[in-house]
């Protein structure tokens, strides 16, 4: 009795031993996983589109161009720390293709960038943007070339640069005030004077340039000083030290990690109230949009309420909808010019909604809507003038562009109308960027977001100055309830995004798909669809993307219009920018606060080289 008592007594006490090791393994589990899991998505998606810019080189083993998990799945030349990239180390692995500097700044923990003695290039600059922790930027023995950019005079963090044995130009006063240990441009082709300030550097090589001089002075005496050696009890203390901080580091990043909120939704705060008017009437809707305000804007916006028409108003301005007057298809009925005498002739815009979009017969459907769109107040969104809903019959009314749309501007012949301006390159910059404020300001300022579903560049209107102005914002809403027939015109179109064709599902990154379809229209002048092209061609989108990032290819692709009057570094920009927006993963499309910000700071840059080269024309004169 007493052994089988001793026995039943040891098998419970390794029952509870098991079950006590159990629950400390996958405690244990809950702790470590979140510290070597998944990778920050900001450096998965600069990493994913580096890859691509890379030309997808197989010898990068576990890379990929998108999704993946670079510090769990161990892909080559990445260090991580916790959750984010560290250091990128490539170097002599003959890789080809260019660096990707769309989402370069978004790696914030990134200190290291190493590749050199490849061969990228040939022809290509640097790229436009980088991490802004860097402390080693290695890029030496490759085949980059151009001007060195402003950006790099706001790397204070930047300790150790390598350039050598590339084919940069231009002067290197940029890099005059930047604390650098490790300085080597040698063997480029820059010009000018070796700035006074180079002499502070403990490691300085600039041979191998067309220097307008050298002196003796200009470069230390010894390019490399060696640090004297530390005493073993100071090596001691320091590992020490090292370990504690190590230590203590980890079990923040533990406790950290475990409370991080990987997708917090942003919160707009509604800063602009929708003004009050006794003539527009009181709808209680489901959906409320709060719009957040555009004080940094250059463009003013004059806030109206919409104006309630009567019908006999708008058959009167448009003479009983007269096919004269008629100027097309919308996507929720006809369109018409409207001339209103009131404090002198004014040209307007008429929109008849169809009767087969409102799935209520009553106007409540319609009201909905048009107290939505009537609180949009962006400097790029066309905004709702008026509305009428009488008898049956519901009416927009929007105000008139003389210069049409942008789909008039590119493929309407001069021949049709000699007063048509002519599209620059500035000038498709300055319309892209406006049309992505429009789409950032739809997509992260208003709350909820709106999408738009209808993205074409027939809906960019241009005024007299060729701003854009975003048409059919808000009218979505209405859309749906036509949903086959207008998802089956969309997906013809060739700006549907292969989700939507697919599966019919649309969010925002369906948006920004067709944006960069647009910014295609812009670069090449080609339609999204065209059947007149050879098979192969007739996609705009499947026909360009593989060209994006070689620079001979995309020369060849650029409208003729523009006889080569462009910047190649900008439009090199420009494709990058294009290639991200038309990925087919949607959650790999940058938001369109990114790609404004892109914008903006490559229309900033070419401006900048602008008033360089206008100085310089000055100086010529001067002599």
């Amino acid at each position: 009795m007493w052994r089988r008592w001793q026995e039943k007594q040891k098998q419970k006490l390794v029952l509870h031993l098991f079950f006590c090791v159990l629950i400390l393994f996958i405690f244990s589990g809950f702790l470590i996983l979140p510290v070597v899991g998944y990778t920050e998505l900001h450096d998965v998606y600069a990493l994913n589109a580096m890859y691509s810019s890379l030309n997808k080189d197989p010898r990068l083993t576990g890379w990929r161009d998108s999704g993946g998990d670079p510090c769990v799945e161990a892909w080559l030349g990445i260090i991580c720390s916790g959750t984010r990239v560290t250091e990128i180390n490539l170097p002599g692995l003959g890789l080809t293709g260019n660096l990707e500097g769309f989402y370069l700044e978004r790696m914030i923990s990134l200190t290291t960038l190493d590749f050199s003695n490849n061969n990228i290039g040939p022809n290509k600059a640097l790229p436009y943007s980088f991490p802004p922790n860097l402390l080693h930027l290695r890029i030496s023995n490759n085949q980059l070339r151009g001007e060195l950019d402003d950006l790099f005079g706001n790397f204070y963090s930047l300790s150790t640069i390598h350039l050598q044995n590339n084919q940069f130009t231009g002067t290197v006063d940029v890099l005059s005030n930047l604390p650098f240990d490790d300085l080597n441009i040698a063997n480029n082709q820059f010009t000018g004077e070796i700035p006074e300030q180079f002499k502070t550097i403990q490691s300085l090589q600039v041979d191998g340039n067309s220097w307008d001089r050298i002196e003796s002075e200009s470069v230390p005496e010894n390019s490399k000083r060696v640090k004297s050696d530390l005493g073993i009890g100071a090596l001691i203390g320091i590992v020490i030290v090292a370990l504690s901080i190590v230590s203590l580091a980890a079990a923040v990043m533990i406790f950290t990690v475990k409370n991080r909120d990987v997708s917090t939704p942003k919160k707009v705060r509604d800063t602009t109230k929708r003004p009050s008017s006794s003539s527009f009437p009181q709808v209680v809707s489901n959906r409320k949009i709060s719009i957040s305000s555009f004080a940094d804007s250059n463009l003013q916006v004059t806030e109206r309420t919409p104006i309630l028409y009567t019908l006999s108003d708008l058959q009167v301005a448009t003479r009983s909808f007269d096919e004269e007057n008629f100027l097309g298809d919308g996507c929720i009925g006809g369109v018409y010019r409207a001339e209103f005498e009131v404090d002198g002739s004014m040209t307007m815009v008429v929109k008849n909604v169809n009767s087969s979009v409102l799935s209520n017969e009553t106007s409540g459907d319609f009201m909905e809507v048009v107290k939505n769109i009537s609180m949009f107040r962006n400097p790029n969104v066309s905004e709702l003038v008026g509305y009428c809903s009488e008898h049956g019959q519901h009416l927009l009314v929007y105000d008139f562009h003389r210069n049409g749309s942008l789909y008039d501007l590119l493929y309407l012949s001069r021949s049709d109308d000699e007063t048509k301006p002519v599209l620059t390159w500035e000038t498709r910059m300055e319309i892209t960027l406006g049309t992505a404020k429009a789409f950032e300001y739809l997509h992260e300022l208003c709350s909820p977001s709106v999408m738009h579903r209808n993205v074409k560049s027939s809906n960019i209107l241009l005024d007299e100055d060729l701003n854009p102005l975003l048409g059919d914002c808000g009218l979505a809403d209405l859309v749906t309830n036509v949903k086959d027939q207008t998802l089956a015109e969309h997906v013809g179109s060739g700006y549907c995004a292969p989700e939507v064709s697919e599966s019919g599902y649309y969010t925002v990154k369906s948006d920004v798909f067709s944006f960069g379809v647009v910014m295609l229209e812009l670069l090449t002048g080609r339609k999204p669809f065209d059947c007149s092209r050879p098979r192969s061609e007739q996609s705009l989108v499947r026909w360009a993307t593989p060209q994006l990032h070689d620079f001979d290819a995309l020369d060849k692709m650029v409208d003729p219009s523009l006889k080569g009057i462009y910047s190649p570094k900008s439009l090199s920009r420009f494709a990058d920018a294009i290639a991200l927006c038309v990925q087919k993963e949607p959650e790999f499309r940058p938001p369109m606060s990114d790609v404004v910000q892109t914008l903006s700071r490559l229309i900033q840059q070419a401006n900048g080289s602008k008033r360089k080269m206008a100085c310089v024309v000055d100086a010529d004169d001067m002599v």
